[in-house]
C-alpha cells in the first residue's frame, strides 16, 4: 500500500479553545507530518476541527511550527572527543561553561520570546503574564497593523454568509 503526503499539512486538534489540549494535539500533528515531510502547513487558528478560529491560537502555532522547524533541521554533531567532553564535564560538575556547549546553545534550541524562560521570581515580578494575554495581545497589534481588505465582491458574499448566520441564530 502506498500513502500521500497532503500538499499541506493540518494542524488539527478537537479542543474547543487555546488549552493545554490544543497545545498537545496540535504540536503532535505538526511534528508528526513534518517527520514525515511535510513544509507547509494550513488550519493556523483553528479549533474544533474548523469550527473556531483563534487568534491567540493563530499565534501559539507560530510558536509550534518554529519548534517543529528546528527539530526537522537537525543537529550537526561537530568533530570532537564526545567521550572527552563528557568527562570533563562530569569532572567539572556542569557543561554549561564548555565551549561546545556556549558555541551551540542559541542554535540547539527555539529561544521563543512568547514562552519566556523565566524562573518564577522574574515571572512574579513582570506581572505574572499568562500565554494567552500575551498571544491577545499580539494578535491585536498584527490585526492592527494587518492593510488586507478583502475584494469587494467577496466580502459582500461573506456579509451575505454572516447575515444568514444571525438570522439562524436569532431563529
Amino acid at each position: 500500500r502506498s500513502y500521500r503526503l497532503p500538499v499541506c499539512g493540518l494542524a488539527c486538534t478537537d479542543a474547543r479553545q487555546p488549552d493545554p489540549q490544543a497545545a498537545c494535539e496540535r504540536m503532535a500533528s505538526v511534528l508528526f507530518q513534518a517527520l514525515l515531510g511535510v513544509r507547509v502547513f494550513g488550519a493556523v487558528g483553528q479549533l474544533s476541527i474548523d469550527e473556531v478560529f483563534s487568534p491567540q491560537q493563530a499565534v501559539i502555532d507560530r510558536e509550534i511550527l518554529a519548534y517543529v522547524a528546528r527539530v526537522v533541521k537537525g543537529f550537526e554533531l561537530g568533530p570532537g572527543d564526545s567521550v572527552e567532553m563528557i568527562r570533563q564535564g562530569v569532572s567539572a560538575g556542569e557543561f554549561i561553561s564548555a565551549a561546545d556547549t556556549i558555541a551551540r546553545f542559541r542554535d540547539f534550541y527555539h529561544l521563543s520570546d512568547l514562552f519566556r524562560h523565566w524562573n518564577v521570581g522574574r515571572w512574579r515580578s513582570e506581572g505574572s503574564p499568562s500565554i494567552l494575554s500575551e498571544s491577545w495581545a499580539r494578535a491585536q497589534e498584527e490585526i492592527r497593523l494587518s492593510t488586507f481588505e478583502l475584494d469587494p465582491v467577496q466580502r459582500t458574499e461573506v456579509e451575505r454568509i454572516y447575515e444568514r448566520a444571525r438570522q439562524y441564530i436569532r431563529r
